[in-house]
């Protein structure tokens, strides 16, 4: 008999999950508690349902206690004689909407569906051979646990805005009263003329002197400059919250899981200050679990280029598909240049899932 080819390694097979909640009738097992940065719940949920064939919303215990007897009250072998029952029922009903993160990670442990990946992360050679991008495949459920770095556009520009007004605030404080000052003429040395000046009133000498402290404090950029700075990095990722994963912290950071948090209040907090003043921009030995979304081949680089081509308009009608070209042409190009969150080798795209610690 002809043996069947075997399937390639990284073709997902079909899995036949445990139709019940992992562990729920086991009163000895181990509950892990988890405190969640971010989940991406309505993706958790659907690949939840798609392998418990749906969800579980909630779950009913119920417990009841019966006991009977017998009562007599006899004089001389007289008397009435009857029987005795009572009983006790109970009923519980817990919702598992806030768990269904850990329902589908614990299901996905129990039918290896997910794949630890910090130690093949942590071998230097394999990314650099290129054995991690042919060890991973696109689809793959991933955990991780490491340093994770965030970058949050909107909280960013608000700090910046916060701190230059902080500067702002701190210079005229702390600043002497001024005075007034007077128009000084032309003064000619040495072959030169300098150029007189204005007479000023103490406002004016006020706000001047104020600016060059300020600059100064701004490391010796201008409050334009600073706010140019702020609209240019919250062009980097628009409303999206990017998260790295750097298995080396900062010795190699161009070997990283990257993706995007989806910055709605359902899925992660929108108290931006509290949230980044509890854990901060980098989250250390945090997990994340993610699916694999795309990993780049290594191929040169290449300097974007931009060009239309083709005519838009022919026979005296709009040519759509010629218009649609420009458009991916564009986006390919806004891509290569690096504004657009596409991966670069070594680099590998991931979805995030969940974001969470352990704690006990």
């Amino acid at each position: 008999m002809a043996q069947k080819d075997a399937k390639p390694d990284h073709e997902p097979t079909a899995v036949s999950a445990e139709l019940d909640v992992i562990d729920e009738r086991n009163k000895h097992a181990v509950r892990k508690v988890r405190e969640y940065f971010y989940v991406d719940l309505q993706r958790v949920r659907s690949y939840y349902a798609q392998l418990n064939r749906g969800i579980i919303e909630g779950i009913v215990s119920k417990e009841s206690k019966t006991s009977k007897g017998e009562a007599q009250a006899k004089l001389m072998g007289f008397g009435p004689s009857g029987s005795r029952e009572t009983g006790r029922a109970r009923e519980e009903t817990r919702s598992l909407h806030e768990i269904s993160a850990v329902i589908f990670e614990e299901i996905c442990e129990k039918e290896s569906l997910i794949h630890e990946v910090g130690p093949l992360l942590a071998n230097l050679s394999a990314w650099r051979s290129g054995e991690i991008h042919q060890e991973l495949y696109e689809g793959q459920l991933v955990r991780f646990t490491g340093s994770l770095d965030l970058h949050d556009p909107a909280f960013f520009g608000q700090r910046v805005d916060q701190f230059q007004r902080f500067v702002s605030a701190f210079v005229g404080i702390a600043m002497e009263e001024q005075g007034a000052r007077p128009a000084t003429p032309p003064a000619r040395q040495g072959g030169r003329t300098t150029q007189g000046n204005r007479a000023k009133d103490a406002k004016e000498v006020r706000e001047e002197k104020k600016a060059e402290l300020v600059k100064s404090m701004l490391q010796g950029m201008s409050p334009e400059k600073i706010a140019e700075i702020k609209d240019l990095v919250a062009s980097l990722a628009n409303d999206a919250v990017s998260i790295r994963a750097f298995p080396f912290g900062e010795d190699h950071r161009e070997f990283n899981l990257s993706g995007a948090l989806l910055s709605r209040s359902e899925y992660m907090q929108n108290e931006r200050e509290e949230l980044y003043s509890r854990y901060g921009y980098t989250l250390d030995n945090w997990t994340m679990v993610a699916q694999i979304a795309r990993i780049p081949k290594r191929t040169p680089a290449e300097a974007p280029s931009f060009n239309i081509e083709g005519e838009l308009i022919v026979n005296g009608r709009m040519d759509r598909i010629a218009m649609e070209r420009i458009g991916v042409s564009l986006i390919k190009y806004i891509e290569a240049f690096g504004l657009a969150e596409g991966p670069i080798y070594p680099s590998i795209s991931v979805t995030p899932l969940a974001v969470y610690r352990e704690f006990f």
